[in-house]
């Protein structure tokens, strides 16, 4: 477990929010990045809208798209490789036309042509009828392709999975499969209106695929626990050893108790029994003490040797003060118990909530971790926060001022304390790695007055940079 004075994490602050020189040691923020040079960037899609990137992608031409959600659609822009607005690409929300369905992004991915695929879902208006599974794919200027899917809710997109039939509830993840499928993973909603883990998969034209486990995998995931069904959920999704798929997420037992969800699937889908305990392909795991509490796991990564890391958020009170976990996993679904404490590395402090939402290998070996950060009494104030381990799973105190690092993404002030007046609330959905730098992205909450938010970038060193360009791989 690592401690952290609150007197520690303004100084942590202080250090990440005034990088003024121009090498950029490990966690700090790189001031070759953005257009103030300062590390970091917001982008307003639509004036007074709530602009929430949840995945930044570093593209095969070196250039970065960040994309999420806007109030009416599916939000992306696309920045030069150090952070630049591209001008051959003017940020776009879409559909333009929203008056009869809103949709929004979770994740996104670029195929091997360059295409942009983008999940998430949407609703039906004016009713809000939904959420809906859908997935778009747009070409490398923006434009949607037309050839994806069925057209039918906008131009590019498709909300036909399984057996052709639209999916009530949300994707979450997805990832492109070395087959060529496209996978997706999320929640369905089933008929005794109960959420359910569900993947599904379509082809790279967008039309269902009739070769994976009927289309969504679902009835896999339906375990007892004494006399309840529970409802579950996937949140993330990666790639496993041989071609499997890892998903994790949230098993929910009731509305105030839940455990980590991690299960693995063959490529076509069907569960890998001897995964986890008992031979159920499933492996819930409780992180907090004894008792009720909300356990679950919002990203995973493959390590080294088959193994891999699933991040995530626990209650670890029954006042609900939340820390944050990393589970190290071998691909037999046990704990690798020579990483953290025994195959867990918990982050907690009392009187600081800590949430963590996606954990990335660096090109060094090491693991980076992305979240935010707030005060307990002072739940309005959130900073962007990442930390990073080290090979043995414990936190890393090379990195930043004391293994983590703690900013917002605009804020030109220097505060020496938590206070809502000088910063401005941040928080970090995705890590990408660019190269051997960081890029997180996710949001910022605009001052009262104008209301919205406006999507959040930053890129921050993992690995000296010199003069000239070059990168140290150290230990």
């Amino acid at each position: 477990m690592i401690r952290y004075p609150l007197c520690m994490l303004s100084l942590v602050v202080a250090a990440c929010l005034s990088c003024g020189n121009v090498r950029a040691g490990d966690g700090d923020l790189d001031p070759r990045f953005g257009p103030n040079g300062d590390g970091r960037l917001t982008i307003g899609i639509d004036t007074g809208a709530e602009d929430i990137a949840v995945q930044a992608v570093p593209a095969l031409d070196g250039s970065i798209y960040v994309v999420g959600r806007t109030s009416p659609g599916i939000g992306i822009v696309r920045l030069t490789a150090d952070g630049l607005p591209d001008p051959q690409f003017a940020p776009m929300s879409y559909p333009s036309d929203t008056s009869e369905y809103w949709l929004g992004a979770s994740a996104a991915v670029q195929a091997a042509n360059g295409d942009l695929i983008v999940a998430g879902h949407y609703f039906g208006l004016p009713q809000m009828d939904g959420p809906y599974w859908i997935a778009c794919r747009f070409d490398a200027a923006g434009v949607p392709v037309g050839a994806f899917g069925d057209g039918e809710i906008a131009p590019g997109c498709t909300d036909k999975f399984g057996a052709g039939v639209r999916k009530e509830g949300e994707i979450r993840d997805l990832l492109i499969h070395p087959a060529g499928r496209i996978v997706f993973a999320g929640h369905i909603v089933d008929g005794a209106d109960k959420r359910r883990a569900a993947l599904s998969s379509l082809t790279p034209d967008g039309d269902p695929d009739p070769t994976f486990d009927d289309g969504v995998g679902e009835a896999n995931l339906v375990l007892p626990h004494g006399n309840v069904v529970p409802e579950s959920e996937y949140n993330a999704l990666a790639l496993g050893p041989n071609g499997t798929l890892l998903g994790a997420g949230e098993y929910i037992v009731s509305p105030d108790d839940s455990d980590v969800l991690v299960t693995m699937h063959f490529q076509n889908g069907t569960a890998f029994q001897q995964f986890g305990a008992n031979g159920s392909a499933i492996h819930a795991l409780n992180l907090g003490p004894v008792g009720a509490r909300r356990d679950t796991a919002l990203g995973i990564e493959p390590m080294a040797g088959g193994m891999f890391g699933v991040v995530g958020t626990a209650q670890f009170s029954l006042a609900g003060h939340t820390g944050g976990f990393v589970l190290w996993i071998k691909p037999n679904g046990s704990l690798e118990t020579s990483l953290g404490n025994n195959g867990r590395t918990v982050l907690q402090e009392d009187g600081l909530d800590l949430r963590l939402y996606d954990i990335e290998r660096t090109p060094k070996g090491k693991v980076v971790i992305g979240g935010s950060l707030m005060p307990v009494d002072a739940p309005d104030v959130t900073l962007a926060t990442v930390l990073r381990l080290d090979q043995a799973g414990d936190a890393d105190p090379t990195f930043a001022a004391a293994s983590l690092a703690v900013f917002a993404f605009s804020d030109d002030a220097t505060p020496d304390e938590f206070d809502d007046e000088t910063i401005h609330p941040s928080e970090i959905f995705d890590l990408a790695m660019q190269g051997n730098r960081i890029l997180a992205a996710g949001y910022q909450l605009l001052p009262p007055e104008a209301g919205g938010a406006d999507f959040g970038l930053a890129r921050l060193g993992d690995g000296r940079l010199f003069g000239d360009g070059l990168e140290s791989f150290g230990p």
